[in-house]
C-alpha cells in the first residue's frame, strides 16, 4: 500500500484545554508507536489473540457492486457505499440484497454524490452527506425519501459524517483549508458547537483515511483528529467530548521545516515524517498504519490490557484464519468488517471454498474478543 504525502499541520484543541495525563478526572493512555529501524527479530501478532471468529459472506449476482467507499453493519444488516454506482445496497447476513437507494441527480430528493453516510439504527434511516450538492438527505431503509438537511457552504469540504446519539449530526475535517475539525449540527443542519478545532499552522504529519469517524456499540462515536498532539477523541451519546488516547511518536521535524504551511516531497527529502494512513477502532481495539518516509508500521492496540502490539508486515504476522488483511478494515462495534475481491489473495481463495465463487466481493466478517 502506498500513502499519499499531503502534509499540513493538525493541531487539535478541545475546548477548556488538553493535558497529555488527562482532562479533568479523565485520564489519556499513552500509545507507544517507534518509527525507527527496529534491531533484532520482531515479535509476531497473532490475530487469533484479537480475532474470535471469522465468517465470509457472498454477496448476490443480482446487482454488480462497483468500488466499495464505506460499509455500516448494523441490526445485522450491511449498508454499502457502492461508489462506483453512486449508490447504498444494504445486505442481509445471506449475502441477499434486500434494497438499493439510488438517487442519483439534481431534484430535490436526489444527491449529487455520497460522500459519506451513517444509519440511525432506531429507525433505519439512512442519512447521506451530498458534498456537493450542500445537504444531508433522509431516506429509508427500502430507499424512499423523507427529508433533506441544507448545509452551510461552510461545510462543503467536511470530509466524514456521522449520528450522534443525541440525533445530531457530527461533521469532520482533517486536510487542506479552514475550519478544520470537528463540529456539532442539529437536525436542521445548524452549528449547536464546535468540538474540537484545528489551526492551519504546518508542523510535520497528517491523517490520511477516506473513512475518518467509528461508531462503538454504546452508540459513541470515536475520532482521531489531527497529528500534531495525535489524539484520539471520544464523543459519548449524551454528547460528552474527550480525548481517549494520545500517540506517542519518535517523529521530530527540524525547525527549518516547522513554520512553513506546506511542504512537497523535496522538502521533505532526508527528514522525519510521517503519515496515519489508516485508522479504525471497535470496542476494545484500536488499529492504525503509519508511515515514516518509506517505512510502514501496523499497529494493534489493545484497550482493555493497554498493550500494544507493533508489526512491519505478513512476516510477523501469524494469521490462522487466513484473513491475510492486516491494513483496511471498518471498525463497528465489536466487530471488524472487510471486502475480499482480489482472485489471486489466498485469503480470497480461502473464502470462495466456503461461500463459493461470484461476481461480487465476498465480505469478511471477524468478532473481537
Amino acid at each position: 500500500m502506498r500513502a499519499v504525502i499531503v502534509l499540513s499541520l493538525l493541531f487539535p484543541v478541545l475546548l477548556g484545554g488538553i493535558g497529555k495525563s488527562g482532562t479533568g478526572n479523565h485520564r489519556i493512555d499513552e500509545i507507544p508507536l517507534t518509527m525507527k529501524s527496529e534491531t533484532g527479530q520482531n515479535i509476531p501478532f497473532n490475530m487469533s489473540d484479537m480475532i474470535e471468529s471469522v465468517r465470509y459472506i457472498r454477496v448476490e449476482d443480482t446487482r454488480i457492486l462497483g468500488k466499495i467507499g464505506d460499509v455500516k453493519y448494523i441490526g445485522g444488516l450491511f449498508y454499502i457505499l457502492d461508489k462506483g454506482n453512486q449508490s447504498i445496497v444494504v445486505v442481509d447476513e445471506t449475502g441477499t440484497i434486500r434494497s438499493t437507494i439510488a438517487h442519483h441527480g439534481r431534484a430535490s430528493y436526489e444527491y449529487l454524490s455520497i460522500w459519506a453516510f451513517d444509519v440511525d439504527s432506531g429507525r433505519g434511516e439512512v442519512h447521506v452527506f451530498d458534498q456537493k450538492g450542500l445537504k444531508i438527505i433522509v431516506y429509508s431503509r427500502e430507499g424512499k425519501y423523507l427529508r433533506s438537511v441544507p448545509l452551510d457552504p461552510l461545510y462543503a469540504a467536511f470530509e466524514d459524517m456521522a449520528l450522534s446519539g443525541r440525533g445530531t449530526y457530527l461533521l469532520c475535517k482533517e486536510t487542506d483549508g479552514k475550519e478544520k475539525g470537528l463540529v456539532e449540527l442539529d437536525a436542521s443542519g445548524k452549528l449547536v458547537r464546535r468540538l474540537i478545532s484545528i489551526s492551519v499552522k504546518y508542523r510535520y504529519g497528517v491523517v490520511h483515511n477516506p473513512v475518518c469517524l467509528n461508531r462503538l456499540s454504546d452508540g459513541s462515536v470515536t475520532w482521531m483528529g489531527g497529528t500534531d498532539k495525535n489524539l484520539f477523541y471520544r464523543v459519548f451519546p449524551d454528547g460528552k467530548c474527550v480525548p481517549s488516547y494520545h500517540l506517542s511518536l519518535d517523529v521530530k521535524l527540524p525547525a527549518s521545516l516547522q513554520k512553513k504551511t506546506y511542504a512537497d516531497p523535496d522538502d521533505m527529502a532526508g527528514q522525519n515524517y510521517y503519515t496515519i494512513f489508516t485508522y479504525n477502532e471497535t470496542d476494545h481495539w484500536l488499529l492504525l498504519v503509519a508511515f515514516s518516509q518509506n517505512r510502514a508500521k501496523i499497529c494493534y492496540y489493545d484497550k482493555r490490557s493497554k498493550k500494544v502490539h507493533v508489526v512491519t508486515g505478513g512476516a510477523d504476522v501469524i494469521d490462522p484464519n487466513g484473513t491475510g488483511l492486516l491494513n483496511y478494515w471498518r471498525g463497528c462495534g465489536n466487530s471488524l468488517i472487510a471486502f475480499l475481491e482480489n482472485p489471486d489473495m489466498p485469503a480470497y481463495q480461502r473464502a470462495v471454498r466456503e461461500v463459493g465463487e461470484g461476481n461480487n466481493p465476498i465480505i469478511v466478517v471477524a468478532t473481537l474478543k
